[in-house]
């Protein structure tokens, strides 16, 4: 699934050609959450990391939710607050490890994509719609149900944009910067973690 070739403004469009999608995607804005229940504190104190396991809360998120479970996925939200001289670079800098000691690398952008947005299935057919940007329309007013094949797709639109505005893979940190985003995990909600900096100690 070629997520990044899908414009936001593709999908509001859609929308606007066809009134009766309403998207049911809750957007989750990283800024608005409070990330304090598992913070990591650098030796030097010049860094701070805190993560948050309960993003996809709320009825309107289900969707993902139920991904995030069925493949056995924890997407959380990372703070990072860099008070130090030296630039971070996301995820190589970062080490994430289970309560067992085991490392674990965060997903690729296109790779948690796939894991986590649904495929919008042609009812009739049962086969899954083209999300491509070229054979959208044509595609998805070929499906059965259309309105709710439609709020599903919209849905998709706004929860790609989210993720693609705030992932943190591959991503510099400065100086004298606080950045919250978003990682995917393969691992299931609720796994003990704990973070430091590579070639660093740190604490919960």
């Amino acid at each position: 699934m070629k997520t990044r070739s899908i414009p936001f403004a593709f999908g509001l469009t859609i929308c606007i050609l066809l009134p009766s999608c309403i998207a049911t995607y809750q957007s989750i804005q990283p800024e608005a959450l409070t990330i304090d229940d598992y913070r990591f504190v650098n030796s030097d104190s010049t860094i701070q990391m805190s993560m948050d396991y309960d993003v996809l809360t709320g009825p309107r998120n289900k969707i993902y939710a139920k991904m995030e479970k069925k493949n056995k996925l924890c997407l959380m939200a990372v703070n990072i607050q860099n008070s130090g001289q030296k630039e971070l670079y996301i995820p190589s800098d970062m080490v994430i490890l289970s309560g067992s000691g085991d490392t674990i690398q965060p997903l690729e952008f296109e790779n948690a994509l796939e894991l986590l947005v649904e495929p919008v299935l042609d009812e009739e057919s049962s086969g899954p719609v083209d999300v491509e940007v070229t054979g959208i329309i044509g595609t998805i007013l070929g499906a059965g149900k259309l309105t709710n094949q439609l709020k599903k797709v919209q849905s998709h639109f706004r929860f790609i944009d989210d993720m693609k505005k705030n992932y943190l893979i591959a991503q510099h940190i400065s100086s004298d910067t606080n950045v919250t985003g978003f990682l995917v995990l393969p691992v299931p909600k609720g796994t003990s973690l704990n973070i430091s900096l590579r070639q660093t100690s740190s604490h919960q």
